[in-house]
């Protein structure tokens, strides 16, 4: 849903690192299989230090997750407001995105991206019933004449 820089190359990007992912785990399991039936210690050792690659690497991701973590909410904060700009647009890629939180919204009862139905400006008339809310729950607040999810 989220848009920053160019959205067709950061996707195809993000689509490629997980096809990677994906076959290098798949490959490491097939060979630890194969390693365990004919009782290969050579396979074996390759699966063992694939696995702690693969262990290494999520413990490096996670240290650097949390040493730049005020960047990494930076980011997806300015991401967010680039983004709230789309939500009261109406060319192509801003219909595009709203029609993807609109998806979202109903899926996670929510509404909006950072100030609730606020951001969805003058388009939000037409676009309420995705923010819409029954009356006895308690995450609900009126916006504009209309019960809508507070977040």
């Amino acid at each position: 849903i989220l848009n920053s820089g160019d959205s067709v190359t950061s996707s195809y990007v993000s689509v490629n690192i997980l096809i990677a992912v994906g076959s290098v785990i798949m490959i490491l399991g097939f060979l630890g299989c194969c390693g365990a039936m004919r009782e290969s210690r050579c396979m074996l050792l390759l699966f063992f230090i694939g696995l702690l690659l693969i262990l290494l690497l999520q413990v490096a991701a996670g240290v650097l997750g949390a040493t730049f973590k005020s960047e990494s909410e930076r980011l997806l904060n300015e991401t967010l407001y680039e983004n709230i700009k789309l939500l009261s647009g109406a060319d192509k890629e801003a219909e595009a995105f709203q029609k993807a939180l609109i998806k979202f919204q109903k899926e996670f009862k929510c509404c909006g991206l950072v100030n609730g139905a606020a951001d969805w400006g003058n388009n939000f008339q037409e676009n309420y019933k995705s923010c819409e809310c029954s009356s006895s729950s308690d995450a609900c607040v009126m916006y504009e004449g209309k019960q809508v999810y507070e977040q």
